[in-house]
């Protein structure tokens, strides 16, 4: 079962469970993408922020 994390806790590794997109539904990282370091500076550059709950698979 996926666990919800938020973009603070990312660590290098974690799978997405689920796409993330953004408010136009376009997908920002697919699905099976292993996060890395440079994940969160990317996330946190489009906008999500620490109030934003993600999915990811450990």
């Amino acid at each position: 079962m996926p666990k919800s994390i938020t973009v603070e806790e990312i660590k290098e590794g974690i799978e997405l469970a689920i796409p993330i997109r953004n408010k136009f539904s376009q997908v920002l990282l697919a699905e099976g993408i292993k996060l890395e370091g440079r994940h969160k500076n990317i996330l946190s550059f489009w906008g999500i922020v620490r109030d934003n709950a993600f999915y990811f698979i450990k």
